[in-house]
């Protein structure tokens, strides 16, 4: 009884998971730490699990790749 719902919720996590790789998220926080000191108007951008650019949003539209 309880292996039909398990199942189901294997598949959809591992469909969700394969999706989210092609994803890019841009993060608007009102701050961002840098390793440093707290930044205020920066943006991250983050495509699938891997931080793609941290620093002013002007910038990010700049260089931003291909299809995002």
């Amino acid at each position: 009884m309880l292996q039909k719902p398990l199942l189901l919720f294997i598949l959809l996590s591992v469909s969700l998971i394969s999706s989210a790789s092609d994803t890019c998220w841009l993060l608007k926080p009102s701050r961002v730490f840098d390793g440093e000191g707290l930044r205020n108007g920066w943006v991250v951008a983050v495509l699938g699990n891997k931080i793609i650019y941290a620093g002013e949003e002007t910038g990010f539209e700049k260089s931003k790749p291909a299809g995002i």
